[in-house]
């Protein structure tokens, strides 16, 4: 009598172990998103220019006015689009001037922690190809992995 107590005990206990354990949901799949959006940045003066962006392509195309334009065709591979939209507001041009140069450059993981920012640079979800508008007489550098 003991032992079958025993054993029925454990029975039970095992079902409700067995029952209380999730279930693991297939993971959902990451679709890629786009979005386009434009920055513009004043000359003033007509210093060389270095253009960095490091996830994709550059293009460069020149035009009579005084300011660069930068358009940037994002790319985001996410769950759905609540969670692209958030990587896309994280992702923008920077313009600053370093020793007589306009260095412009594609930020990517902006307003994230430093540990996220660099999850984010080993295994990138985000891109951007960029087109430049920039004024004919200027000197351009360009940074570029990808093409």
């Amino acid at each position: 009598m003991r032992i079958i107590f025993c054993v029925l005990a454990f029975v039970v206990n095992f079902s409700v172990f067995a029952e209380e354990t999730p279930v693991s949901q297939p993971a959902l799949e990451a679709r890629l998103f786009d979005q386009r959006s434009t920055q513009d940045f004043p000359l003033r003066k007509t210093s060389p220019i270095r253009l960095t962006n490091l996830r994709g392509s550059v293009t460069v195309h020149s035009w009579a006015l005084d300011r660069i334009r930068v358009v940037m065709n994002k790319k985001v591979r996410a769950v759905d689009q609540a969670a692209a939209q958030a990587v896309f507001g994280r992702i923008g041009a920077r313009a600053q001037m370093i020793d007589q140069t306009l260095d412009v450059s594609l930020e990517f993981g902006r307003g994230l922690p430093l540990e996220e920012k660099l999850k984010e640079r080993r295994s990138p979800i985000s891109f951007a190809d960029i087109e430049v508008f920039a004024p004919t007489s200027l000197a351009l550098q360009i940074w570029t992995q990808e093409g």
